[in-house]
């Protein structure tokens, strides 16, 4: 179904910042400017750099945006798993459903890693949530300069906080 899609993406950007963490207006530079911070997290930019990074990294890594996030997982493959087409008209992205098909492993791997209460590193989460939504990534275009087996074992590596350390 095509709401499907808009759903989870809606509920990816819907996080909120963390509250109580730093001062009103850098809640807000953080929230206009989220998606330029996940960039530089999942490229490996240090957390402890800027105010920006370090607020954006713990609400990543927080438990209800790994939730978020997880269930983001499931419902991408519910709507992979789903025969039905959406409408030719629709304003929403469709999903490659067969290669996120192909990947389902994965992708139920990665889910249940959120669901651990093991921590999380914030590029592995930047990395996850720039990959559901990156219109031009491999979950959406299939002509992605990306591939889906570079990006879903790299996800899986950078959540692993010890991942950084062993670079």
């Amino acid at each position: 179904m095509a709401t499907r899609s808009i759903t989870a993406i809606r509920s990816v950007h819907s996080g909120t910042p963390a509250h109580g963490i730093g001062a009103p207006r850098l809640r807000l530079r953080v929230l206009f400017h989220r998606c330029g911070f996940d960039r530089k997290l999942a490229e490996g930019e240090e957390a402890e750099g800027a105010p920006e990074l370090r607020l954006r990294s713990r609400q990543l890594t927080d438990a209800a945006e790994r939730r978020r996030l997880g269930g983001c997982l499931r419902k991408l493959l519910e709507e992979a798993e789903d025969v039905r087409k959406p409408p030719p008209l629709s304003p929403v992205l469709p999903i490659q459903r067969e290669v996120v098909l192909i990947w389902r492993e994965s992708i139920i791997a990665i889910a249940g890693r959120l669901d651990r209460p093991m921590p999380v590193a914030a590029a592995g989460m930047a990395r996850l949530r720039l990959f559901l939504t990156d219109g031009a990534g491999p979950l959406f275009n299939p002509t992605s300069e990306y591939l889906m087996a570079d990006v879903l074992p790299r996800i899986e590596e950078d959540l692993d906080p010890d991942q950084g350390a062993r670079r």
